[in-house]
């Protein structure tokens, strides 16, 4: 049953596993400010921890650590069950627009680890589309620099979905270093993304002509950019080992 009541500071634990890791000191001293002068408006919501006899904390952290800077002794809890805690959180958060989008992401990761949820089900859950759900889980593959830049706000969401599309670590950070330096809005950022691919395939296809000149047959490939397979073509016995004397050749 779902009650507000006055709960002492003291008692109340911060939960670990909450979806808001970051926070701004300068807005925490300001919402204190405003709470000793006009209390706090809004409770936050907790669940009981018989374990420990104290009160987590579901949502409302940022209104919990600021009642603390204000010296406030108690305060105004909404008090819920445990069940589906991690989901209330991420939505309450949600709703207050608390999380940056790497917060979401690991937030509806976990979810969907504990909950067993596919994309659909997190999607109609948080009344989002499913593929704003695949592309916020994307961003955990971005490496820990590119995350602190979107968290920092130094870029955007649809920068880090830029980055995610490129496959080379080196490349994603030397267009992480121009979208800040240079202050590149997405669609120059989606640009020099494309270049690079086109550079790689002009590359890739100059060195296959190149190859194929001096086997004298034809040389294509399989699979992707990660992995796959060399193809050198041949039509007789004869014109295999002269292709393997080649090759030989250009190791001795």
């Amino acid at each position: 049953m779902n009650q507000i009541t006055e709960i002492a500071l003291e008692d109340i634990i911060r939960d670990e596993a909450q979806p808001r890791k970051h926070f701004d000191k300068s807005e925490l001293c300001e919402l204190a400010d405003s709470i000793k002068k006009y209390g706090l408006l809004q409770p936050i919501i907790v669940t009981r921890d018989e374990s420990q006899d104290k009160y987590t904390i579901i949502a409302g952290e940022r209104r919990y650590r600021s009642s603390v800077i204000a010296g406030m002794k108690t305060i105004k809890a909404l008090v819920r069950s445990r069940e589906d805690k991690s989901e209330i959180a991420l939505i309450e958060n949600l709703q207050r627009r608390d999380l940056n989008k790497i917060e979401e992401a690991s937030a509806i990761k976990r979810i969907m680890e504990e909950k067993k949820y596919t994309q659909e089900q997190v999607a109609e859950i948080l009344s989002k589309s499913r593929p704003y759900i695949a592309n916020s889980l994307r961003l955990l593959s971005l490496s820990p620099d590119i995350q602190k830049a979107l968290i920092d706000e130094k870029i955007s969401d649809a920068h880090a979905r830029v980055l995610a599309g490129i496959k080379e670590d080196r490349e994603k950070q030397r267009l992480l270093e121009k979208i800040i330096s240079e202050k590149l809005s997405v669609r120059e950022a989606e640009k020099q993304s494309r270049d690079l691919r086109q550079k790689k395939d002009i590359f890739l296809e100059s060195a296959l002509e190149e190859l194929e000149d001096s086997l004298g047959t034809k040389v294509y490939t399989k699979g992707s950019e990660k992995s796959g397979t060399l193809c050198i073509t041949y039509h007789s016995g004869s014109q295999l080992g002269d292709i393997i004397e080649k090759l030989l050749e250009t190791f001795r």
